[in-house]
C-alpha cells in the first residue's frame, strides 16, 4: 500500500478532519469530510463560491489534521 492510500485510509477512518487555510494574515480552519484518491493522488472537493476555495486560489499552501483516536495525521 503506498504512503497516499495509507493517509486516504487515516482520512477515512477518521471520518472528519481539518483543512487549514489562511484568510490574508488569519489562519482559518475548517471540518472537511469529502477526500478521493485516484491514481495515487488524493483530491479533497469544495464548492468554488466557498470563501475557503478563495483561500486556497490566494494561497494554495494548505494544512490537513485528522484525529482518529488516539492518533493524528498533519499533512
Amino acid at each position: 500500500m503506498s504512503n497516499t492510500a495509507k493517509v486516504c485510509e487515516f482520512l477515512d477512518n477518521a471520518k472528519t478532519f481539518y483543512f487549514l487555510t489562511t484568510d490574508g494574515d488569519q489562519p482559518k480552519g475548517r471540518p472537511f469530510g469529502f477526500h478521493m484518491l485516484s491514481d495515487d493522488k488524493l483530491y479533497f472537493g469544495c464548492g468554488t463560491f466557498k470563501n475557503v476555495f478563495k483561500q486556497l486560489t490566494a494561497n494554495p499552501r494548505v494544512e490537513i489534521l485528522a484525529v482518529n483516536g488516539s492518533e493524528f495525521l498533519r499533512l
